[in-house]
Order: structure tokens, then C-alpha cells, then sequence
């Protein structure tokens, strides 16, 4: 992957920047965001780390793939790992990107050496109601497909009628371009009883061996923090963070907070507090 541009990894065309030297740390972002979602983390992180922040597929100007599935999500980081020649990789994710990298970490424990999730996905079942009638036949499609790209002075209203509150970095540099896939790609992890992965990688948390940071904002209105409280309990090397009144997106909203705690964790021998 190029300093600003595009890689071909496993035939899927990948969008991204890399920024830095030092031991790799690939960031990975939430559903309908991109790279662009830790733009004012990456500075810091630079500092210290070979920065690698691609968009996923599916999302922005990165290009589509066949199945969206934490089965190719294995296939894919097994390719990045071969193309850019690395062992082993720091792996932090926020949202949808951090149940990724948690399952990345379970699956692939000798080539992961640190684990960061930022109000991660998979750490429970209960899930905003807004998410989950967007996975429902039509109405989904009807919502993500029409509503989200095309009538964006309108999104908000709908996100609050829905409940939800849409980080501005979603509706930036093309992060909504996802007709005819956003409400296949929540179906594979919500229904309407709400994550349906959780029963699975609750069953696994216990084996997770690697220095694990859970950060939380305090008001996350997707994913509650008692999930975050909970996994701290059953992760054996975890260490928790709250961040007082930040929401489901810290790094638009406490950046220096979550900078420094970051930093902290990953620059430590252990990672444990």
C-alpha cells in the first residue's frame, strides 16, 4: 500500500494511506466509515509506528467484494500481511472494525501483538434498535440505498428519529457509498435481537492472549458500556478506559484522551495496567 493511494489485496482494490516508521499498526474503521476515521489519531500514532489505515472494502472509494464475512476479513489480513512482508501487526478497531480485529486476534493469535478496540462491535448482544430495523427486508434497502446517499440534508432527522447519532466523518469524503451493500453487510452481524456473533466470541474471550486495551466512550448510544465492563472480566490481559462523556466515536470527539491513552498502552512492555 502506497504512502496515499491504493493496493490490490487479494484481487480487491484498497484504499488508504500509510504514514510513519517504526513497528506496524494497522487501524481498522467502523460500518460506513473509511480510513479517514482516525485522521487525527494517525498523527500521533506516526510518531511512534508504521501507520496503516486502509478503507475496507465496501466502503468509500475502496472496491466491493464477493461476501462480506469475518471469513473474508481472514483471507484479506492474511494477503495484507503477505504484501507488505510483516510477521506481526499492532491491530486496533473502532465499531465494526474493532469486532474485526478482535476476531482477527482470536483467529491469528501468533500475528497479532497488541490489541486496541475502541467501542468495539461483538462484545454483546444488545445493539441499537435503529441498526436493527435497518436490517430488515426493504426497509433496509429502501433507508441505506436511497435515503443515506442521496438525501443527506435529510440523514439527520432520520438518525435521530431512528435513535442514532451519525458521526460526521460518515457523511465525509464518500463514506456512504454503499448502495446495495450496507444493509447485506449489517445483516451479517444484527437482526433484531441484535448481534448475533456475540453468543460465539463470548465463548472465545477467555482465549484471547494478547495485550487487549477496551476503550469506551461513556455515552456510546450504539453499544452500550456495560458491554465493555463486562468483556474487561472475561479478557485475561484487558485493560478498560472510559471516556467520560464521549459517544460511539471517541476519535472525533476526545482525540487528545484517546491519543495519549493509546499511546500509553501501546509503548508500555506489557500493555497491562
Amino acid at each position: 500500500m502506497s504512502d496515499a493511494g491504493y493496493a490490490d489485496i487479494e484481487g480487491v482494490r484498497v484504499g488508504g494511506r500509510v504514514v510513519g516508521s517504526g513497528p506496524p499498526l494497522l487501524l481498522l474503521h467502523g460500518l460506513g466509515g473509511s480510513g479517514a476515521e482516525w485522521r487525527a489519531t494517525i498523527p500521533a500514532l506516526a510518531q511512534h509506528f508504521k501507520v496503516y489505515a486502509p478503507t475496507m472494502p465496501g466502503h468509500g472509494d475502496s472496491g466491493p467484494i464477493p461476501e462480506y464475512s469475518l471469513e473474508s476479513a481472514h483471507r484479506l489480513f492474511q494477503a495484507f500481511l503477505l504484501s507488505e512482508g510483516l510477521e506481526k501487526v499492532i491491530l486496533a478497531g473502532q465499531s465494526m472494525g474493532g469486532l474485526v480485529a478482535l476476531d482477527l486476534a482470536l483467529t491469528f493469535p501468533a500475528r497479532v501483538s497488541k490489541l486496541v478496540l475502541v467501542n468495539s462491535a461483538g462484545l454483546g448482544s444488545e445493539v441499537n434498535w435503529g441498526l436493527r430495523l435497518l436490517t430488515l427486508p426493504i426497509l433496509g434497502e429502501i433507508v441505506c440505498d436511497f435515503l443515506w446517499p442521496r438525501l443527506r440534508t435529510r440523514l439527520a432527522k432520520l438518525a435521530k428519529y431512528l435513535g442514532l447519532k451519525v458521526p460526521e466523518v460518515m457523511l465525509e469524503e464518500g463514506a456512504w457509498k454503499l448502495q446495495g451493500s450496507l444493509a447485506r453487510l449489517l445483516r451479517t452481524g444484527i437482526d433484531l435481537r441484535g448481534q448475533k456473533l456475540w453468543p460465539t466470541i463470548r465463548d472465545r474471550l477467555p482465549n484471547l492472549k494478547v495485550p487487549t486495551l477496551i476503550i469506551w466512550g461513556e455515552r456510546d448510544e450504539l453499544f452500550p458500556l456495560s458491554q465493555a465492563v463486562a468483556a474487561h472480566k472475561i479478557v485475561p490481559r484487558s485493560r478498560l478506559h472510559v471516556l467520560r462523556g464521549a459517544g460511539h466515536v471517541p476519535s472525533r470527539e476526545h482525540i487528545a484522551e484517546l491519543n495519549a491513552v493509546v499511546l500509553e498502552f501501546l509503548l508500555s512492555e506489557s500493555g497491562q495496567h
